[in-house]
């Protein structure tokens, strides 16, 4: 986050450019493809959920939204970051909707929109063991967004409680590049 945020600002934003992270990702590691994926990304899109590279900055590109998330990190102090630090108070997890649905075997494609009305019913079902709804029902009943803020908050619960489902292993990755925080 430190070499991010010492990135020029894009002219139009008042965040770092994707090409920018992506030319500073390659003198950091060898990029064998214009869409590399990190470990944690390649897990989840080898268990069949479509993942989106932050290292690609053309259309539907991840590299400005991680720019400008770290640049944020940063203009915040830095704050804790799971997995890096194990301090719990205003802890900062990385959350992936689709692979926490996934993990609980639940829909985790195409909820979004009025087509995604009844995917997104079935996945409010599937929740309610877990999420008591209240007033709010209605609101994750009419937005994918919504039912994603809800499904996100359990990435920040795995992450203080210590019960994220367990990585592939390889801790230096994971010390690296981070990993998506997945309630077990």
């Amino acid at each position: 986050m430190e070499l991010v945020d010492a990135l020029p600002l894009d002219t139009t934003a008042q965040f770092p450019g994707g090409p920018s992270l992506i030319a500073l990702a390659e003198t950091i590691a060898n990029l064998e493809c214009l869409k590399p994926l990190r470990r944690t990304e390649k897990w989840w899109s080898d268990n069949g959920i479509s993942v989106r590279s932050t290292l690609w900055w053309k259309p539907r590109g991840g590299a400005p939204f991680a720019a400008a998330c770290m640049k944020l990190l940063a203009r915040a102090g830095f704050p804790p970051c799971w997995p890096w630090s194990a301090q719990t108070e205003g802890l900062i997890a990385e959350a992936f909707p689709a692979a926490q649905l996934c993990s609980w075997k639940l829909p985790f494609k195409k909820y979004d929109g009025s087509n995604g009305n009844d995917v997104r019913q079935e996945i409010i079902r599937g929740l309610e063991p877990r999420v008591n709804f209240g007033r709010f029902r209605k609101v994750v009943e009419q937005t994918a967004d919504a039912l994603d803020a809800v499904i996100s908050s359990f990435a920040a619960i795995a992450a203080y409680r210590g019960e994220t489902a367990p990585s592939d292993g390889d801790d230096a990755i994971v010390s690296r590049e981070g990993w998506i925080a997945v309630h077990a």
